[in-house]
């Protein structure tokens, strides 16, 4: 596969999927969610919901098939990813390694009055007093992906994160669920179908799986005819945050797909930093100045494509 469209499919993570003329019940089975099913989901979304801060740190490993020789050591890069928001501020910021080819380095901040955004490999800083509604990062905020069946419409902004506002709201989430069908499994295991929010006619279906402990194991993003595969996220080594906080995957995989089922792209996460309600200073929340170009109000923020 060229280069090219192997990273067209890793920044797109494969989100469009079939024509929504297949209903859930249809595709997924025509059971609601059992009262442990939906209790299940709503403690994972109370977790963030409860939240009044949080900072993250995670490292980041990014392997693309097929971009150069297989097994060589510049097929796979490093990078990190950083998140901070405390009473509707926030920072972001994600790096990888420039020669992946992916959307800029980006990093964003937002200190209650303004909001910052930096283009880390040119130094350049837009300051804008009107919310610019997208935040584009090279990869997804790792924080977020295990309630990844929540996220908005990500067709014009694939890798654009949840904040902890997002969950303060009920009703933001609780129709998703209202629509959420399951079915049991051969092996009695069971299923959870989330339908996507969709615009243009284009969708996906989330497939959630529980381990032993009642905790998001797998998602898998799936056409709307429930039957291709697009994406999976993998959850592991669920850790309390802080002495009585509540359980976290530290370590998630994201795997994109191509049509015929090969593996596009993977990204492998380690949560190393996990602070909740904890307070942050209020200069996290500014990027400083110093050396950066700063341009006038009203620049335009990039959207996540990679580059040219």
């Amino acid at each position: 596969m060229k280069l090219k469209t192997t990273l067209l499919i890793l920044m797109a993570h494969l989100l469009v999927g079939l024509s929504a003329t297949t209903t859930l019940a249809q595709c997924c089975g025509e059971s609601r969610l059992s009262e442990v099913s939906r209790a299940t989901l709503e403690k994972v979304i109370g977790s963030f919901s409860a939240m009044g801060s949080v900072h993250m740190e995670a490292s980041v490993r990014v392997f693309i098939s097929g971009s150069l020789t297989e097994g060589s050591e510049d097929a796979m890069k490093n990078g990190s990813f950083s998140f901070w928001e405390e009473d509707g501020r926030f920072r972001i910021k994600g790096e990888v390694d420039p020669r992946l080819g992916l959307a800029p380095n980006m990093e964003f901040a937002f200190d209650g009055v303004n909001y910052q955004t930096l283009l880390t490999e040119d130094g350049t800083l837009s300051v804008l007093s009107e919310d610019p509604d997208r935040y584009p990062t090279a990869v997804p905020n790792p924080l977020f992906l295990v309630v990844d069946f929540l996220s908005p419409d990500q067709s014009q902004c694939p890798t654009c994160t949840l904040f902890l506002k997002d969950f303060q709201d009920e009703s933001t989430w609780s129709a998703r669920l209202e629509e959420a069908r399951e079915s049991e499994t051969k092996s009695t295991a069971r299923e959870i179908f989330v339908p996507s929010e969709s615009r243009n006619g284009n969708g996906v279906i989330y497939r959630i799986t529980f381990n032993d402990d009642k905790q998001i194991h797998k998602i898998d993003r799936l056409t709307t005819d429930g039957i291709r595969r697009l994406a999976a996220l993998d959850f592991h080594a669920y850790r309390p945050a802080g002495e009585r906080g509540p359980s976290f995957p530290r370590s998630i995989t994201m795997t994109s797909y191509t049509p015929d089922g090969a593996v596009a792209a993977r990204i492998d996460y380690e949560i190393e930093t996990l602070e909740i309600d904890q307070p942050i200073g209020l200069n996290v929340f500014s990027i400083l100045t110093d050396g950066l170009r700063v341009a006038e109000e009203g620049a335009t923020v990039p959207h996540a494509e990679r580059r040219p």
